[in-house]
C-alpha cells in the first residue's frame, strides 16, 4: 500500500469498482482496513465489480461500526452464509447487492464473472456460494415458462 498524502478527510461513503480485482485475495482485508480509515462510524464501503460497461455488476455493502458495537451485534452477516467472510475490525458486510437492466435478457450465470473478490473464488462445487448460485440458476430456468408474464 502506498502512503497517502495531503489532508487526511473523513466521509459517509466509499465507492470502489473494479478496484480490489486486482488484489491478491489476501490483500483484500488490508485494502478494506485502509478504506475503513477515511470513513465515519456509520458510513458505508460499497466495493465490487462490474462488466466493462457497467451494465451489470455486484457490490459488498461493508458498513463501520465502533469496536464496541461491532462486539456486541448479533445481526446475521451474509458473507458467513456464503463462507466469504472478510475479518476487518469495525467493518461489517451486511448486503450483497446483484445489479442489471431487467429490460435487457440476462441468466444468472452472467454475475459469476463480476462476483466481488471474496467471493469470486468460492465458485466451487461444494462451496456455500456456488450453491447459491446454481439454487438461482435453476429458480430462473423454473420460470423462462411465465416470463411473458411479468
Amino acid at each position: 500500500m502506498r502512503k497517502i498524502e495531503g489532508r487526511q478527510e473523513s466521509v459517509r461513503l466509499i465507492r470502489a469498482f473494479n478496484v480490489l480485482r486486482q488484489y491478491d485475495e489476501g490483500s483484500v482485508a488490508d485494502a478494506f482496513a485502509m478504506l475503513s480509515k477515511h470513513l465515519l462510524v456509520g458510513g458505508l464501503i460499497v466495493e465490487g465489480t462490474s462488466d466493462k460497461w457497467g451494465k451489470i455488476w455486484v457490490a459488498n455493502v461493508l458498513r463501520k461500526h465502533s469496536t464496541e458495537a461491532t462486539a456486541q451485534q448479533s445481526t446475521p452477516n451474509y458473507s458467513a452464509e456464503l463462507g466469504a467472510d472478510v475479518e476487518v475490525e469495525g467493518l461489517k458486510l451486511e448486503a450483497l447487492v446483484f445489479s442489471t437492466n431487467l429490460k435487457h435478457a440476462f441468466d444468472p450465470s452472467d454475475f459469476q464473472s463480476v462476483l466481488p473478490k471474496n467471493i469470486i473464488h468460492r465458485m466451487e462445487e461444494g462451496e456455500k456460494a456456488f450453491m447459491f448460485m446454481e439454487t438461482w440458476k435453476h429458480c430462473y430456468e423454473d420460470c423462462l415458462g411465465v416470463r411473458q408474464y411479468g
